[in-house]
């Protein structure tokens, strides 16, 4: 019945066009995979053949007014609409959008036309992209060398800039053909001796609908930096080499993110102050905090309602927060989480626990289900596709498709390390992107089975543990600890 309504109403705007004298206009997004009707779902342009009238499509040119004149615009939408009504709505929406009206259910003060504007791609975390990426054979097109290894995601501006952090405590913007934008420095590393590495900016960075970007240091500090790379205001809050925590924009412009313990100098364990949420105005000054008991790891994600949810450390609580930063509830897990949430369409929270589970969390806070990995906990963040399969990689070095009732659909066994950090990306086609500890970055098929993988620092390579962002023309930007931020193309789509 769904692809039987869809194909109705694409002759019916046709239809509209020729009576309109207008046609169907050569300029069309054909790299748009979805169109939105009114305020309805997605639906796949594909079934449309055609791109609709301004008032009926979104897309990221922007559609010109003059393909259809007001009345048949108006005439097409409210028919497809009634055509619409038997559709199936449970699908999941992008994090980012196309034009600037709002996706309902995806809240964020983010550039309307960025395609990636924070971690996972937007509030939601859902690591799920507009752009078609297909194309994408592994072939890398550039490569930008920083100071030191990188374990920050990268993130895009809406004129294409690529916003990403290293451990030489600079905070990148690269220009789309790879060339230096700016930097800005914030302070000398910090050296781990148990590690034997030098650590500096971990966070994602989150780009505000002003073009404003937010970031976190080991300098103890989160910074607003304006569009041409001079500080604009910063905010004390600890950080350590395990807080991952990166800014999440909500609606309004609030800032939200995670802190470290804090201790007093001298200060035993057990005295110590726990870590806390933040939410903090665009303007710097503190709006609330948030106590917890332990650390903050994941970075929060935000629900349609404007709930934000975030794990915790050792203590392995999950919080779901009002936003004027009273709790709403809590949700007990087995170990810490370091896993960020997804919030999926229908407002299930995902996440994942050093205890080796998935969780999937009603809005209420009851569970829902849980699937139990092999072992050695989970690090990296869900992704969810828009049949509503839920992607997540667990420190067994398996990457798991789970539907959305927790049934097995398949598992893939990619390699590596103790802890797998990448967290997976999908493209508007249906594949999914991640890098790997195994020095590679792997592009799967919607089935499971890999597409291409590559090194790209051969003969050895290097740990990947930054989550992939997908470009508007489909480039997929990746950070690795060799220094060096990738950006992975092919063939024009």
């Amino acid at each position: 019945m769904k692809k039987v309504s869809l194909w109705l109403a694409g002759l019916l705007c046709l239809w509209v066009s020729v009576v309109a004298g207008e046609g169907i206009a050569n300029d069309t997004c054909e790299d748009a995979t979805c169109v939105r009707i009114s305020s309805s779902t997605p639906v796949p342009i594909a079934a449309f053949g055609d791109t609709l009238s301004s008032e009926v499509t979104d897309c990221d040119r922007g559609l010109r007014s003059q393909l259809f004149p007001e009345t048949a615009s108006k005439i097409a939408s409210k028919a497809i609409l009634r055509i619409l009504q038997t559709t199936d709505e449970s699908e999941i929406e992008p994090e980012t959008q196309q034009t600037s009206p709002a996706i309902p259910g995806s809240v964020g003060s983010q550039p309307a036309a960025s395609p990636w504007p924070m971690f996972r791609g937007g509030p939601r975390h859902t690591g799920l992209s507009n752009y078609d990426t297909r194309h994408v054979d592994g072939t890398v097109q550039w490569s930008f060398r920083t100071g030191a290894g990188i374990e920050s995601s990268p993130t895009i501006g809406v004129d294409g800039t690529i916003y990403v952090g290293s451990h030489d405590n600079t905070l990148y913007a690269v220009n789309s053909d790879g060339t230096e934008k700016w930097h800005f420095t914030v302070g000398d590393p910090e050296y781990l001796e148990d590690w034997n590495v030098w650590k500096g900016i971990l966070s994602s960075p989150a780009i505000g609908e002003d073009g404003t970007i937010y970031f976190t240091s080991l300098s103890d500090l989160l910074f607003a930096i304006n569009p041409d790379g001079t500080e604009k205001w910063r905010f004390t809050i600890p950080v350590t080499a395990d807080t991952w925590s990166s800014p999440t924009l909500g609606p309004d412009g609030t800032i939200y993110v995670g802190s470290a313990r804090k201790y007093s100098e001298g200060a035993k364990a057990e005295t110590e102050v726990g870590g806390r949420i933040y939410a903090i105005h665009p303007d710097g000054s503190l709006k609330w905090e948030f106590p917890v008991e332990s650390d903050v790891f994941p970075s929060p994600a935000i629900g349609g309602d404007g709930t934000i949810y975030c794990g915790t450390g050792a203590d392995g609580k999950f919080y779901a927060i009002n936003p004027d930063g009273t709790e709403k509830w809590r949700f007990q897990t087995g170990r810490h989480i370091e896993s960020s949430a997804a919030i999926g369409s229908d407002g299930t929270i995902y996440f994942g626990s050093w205890d080796n589970n998935v969780y999937a969390i009603n809005p209420d806070g009851t569970e829902r289900w849980h699937f139990v990995t092999q072992g050695d906990g989970i690090v990296s963040s869900p992704a969810i596709a828009r049949d509503g399969t839920i992607y997540v990689v667990a420190n067994d070095n398996y990457l798991y498709a789970l539907n959305p009732d927790g049934a097995e659909q398949w598992r893939l066994f990619i390699g590596g390390g103790i802890e797998q950090g990448s967290s997976p990306a999908i493209g508007a086609d249906g594949t999914i992107y991640l890098g790997s500890m195994d020095y590679h970055i792997y592009a799967i098929n919607p089935d499971g089975t890999v597409k291409w993988r590559l090194n790209p620092s051969p003969p050895q390579g290097s740990t990947i543990v930054s989550s992939p962002a997908i470009g508007v023309d489909g480039t997929v930007y990746i950070g690795s600890w060799d220094h060096s931020l990738y950006a992975i193309a092919g063939r024009s789509p």
